[in-house]
């Protein structure tokens, strides 16, 4: 049987626990894999039921495979998908392409533009799951895919427990669903389906809801069991990594601890544009942004602020921003002062660093005085400060 995906988009598997629903899922994705040499893909997947969709990460052609638990690689999937259709979707317009064979084929086009398909493992459960993620919901992200995508060749392809777990929403997007053996007999009157089929039926035969064709889904390597699959699948991953097909992007979470010396110690950030004014300023780096992975700087001068509870990290995000301006006045060969005013004798005191310190009301009205003064503020004045700790780093006058 042949899967044409620029004709139906998306396509849904129903069937009770044990009808071979992930197997079937397996097995469309290493046929798709073994097409990747001439037809491109990559595949991405959520796995809301048992886990088994793990043994398809070892495929270059594979980029994620999420745990519907994975609040943060299940965002970072669905957000993935949903920018190829907003990318998309302009260049497919203005080549005049109304799918992804068409596109391939346009004058303007890419002939080797990948097909983009995502498995979902278990759509009740995700469903659920998702319920529970507030406003940004992963459930709504992957209607929205559902619905655009198969014009610009993203697809989706969903397993549940019952067709009418599928709500109407989305049912419009779904118009091939393939119905193994259920439950309750009554679902199959739901959709038109002949009950009878299905006596005695072995695991992965199927009925194509609309159009009465019977399918027998076929096992990868010929084995039921997870384990040899798994190790077709693995097999399959060094034959395609052999023959050069095109690895899918990865995505993964960010990381829950960074190292400072692994990121740069400066970006050039542009300026204004007035005339003799410099086009861009060097800042020091500190982080990463966690979405696109890329460095993010702060100013060298101002004033910043970090906010957050007890325990949130504030004492070694200000730690970070020391050791960041640090090195950048090192690099640049720029005085660099730091001078630590707090209220707590212990904490942010004990680590070295500090050109100054001062705790206490008393000390930091009068660290802060002076250094209101070496800043060009004027005559000294009385400070108290109202912060539980802060850092002032300027260059020596």
């Amino acid at each position: 049987m042949h899967l044409d995906l620029d004709e139906v988009g998306n396509v849904a598997i129903a069937g009770s626990g044990g009808t071979g629903k992930t197997s079937a899922l397996i097995t469309l994705a290493v046929a798709l894999s073994r097409m990747g040499v001439d037809d491109p893909v990559q595949l991405y997947a959520i796995d809301a039921a048992g886990g088994a969709l793990g043994a398809l990460r070892s495929l270059p052609t594979v980029g994620a495979v999420a745990s519907s638990a994975d609040r943060e690689l299940v965002g970072r999937v669905l957000r993935r998908l949903a920018e190829v259709v907003a990318e998309r979707g302009p260049r497919f317009a203005e080549a005049r392409a109304g799918g992804l064979e068409s596109y391939r084929r346009a004058d303007g086009g890419c002939g080797s533009e990948p097909r983009v398909v995502l498995l979902l493992d278990g759509f009740h459960a995700f469903r659920q799951t998702a319920e529970t993620f507030g406003a940004a919901s992963p459930f709504e992200a992957l209607g929205d895919i559902m619905r655009s995508g198969r014009s610009v060749g993203v697809h989706v392809v969903i397993t549940c427990d019952r067709p009418a777990a599928i709500p109407s929403s989305l049912t419009a997007a779904l118009p091939l669903q393939f119905v193994l053996r259920l439950t309750n007999p009554h679902d199959y009157d739901h959709i038109g389906v002949d009950r009878d089929a299905f006596e005695e039926a072995p695991p992965g035969r199927a009925i194509a809801a609309g159009d009465g064709r019977e399918i027998q889904f076929a096992l990868v390597g010929g084995h039921g069991e997870l384990a040899a699959q798994a190790a077709e699948v693995d097999a399959l991953a060094r034959d395609l990594d052999a023959r050069g097909v095109a690895r899918a992007p990865r995505i993964v979470n960010a990381p829950a601890l960074t190292r400072l010396a692994e990121l740069p110690t400066a970006l050039s950030v542009a300026t204004g544009t007035s005339p003799g004014s410099p086009t861009s300023r060097s800042r020091p780096v500190y982080g990463f942004d966690t979405r696109t992975f890329q460095p993010v700087s702060l100013p060298a001068s101002g004033l910043g602020v970090i906010a957050g509870p007890s325990g949130s990290g504030l004492s070694t995000a200000m730690l970070s921003c020391r050791a960041a301006l640090a090195r950048w006045a090192a690099e640049e060969r720029r005085p660099l002062e730091a001078t630590l005013l707090t209220f707590v004798e212990d904490g942010l005191r004990r680590h070295t660093g500090w050109d100054r310190t001062a705790c206490g009301e008393d000390e930091v009205a009068e660290a802060a005085a002076r250094l209101v003064e070496r800043l060009g503020g004027g005559r000294r004045a009385a400070v108290r400060a109202a912060v539980r700790s802060a850092i002032l780093s300027a260059p020596i006058p």
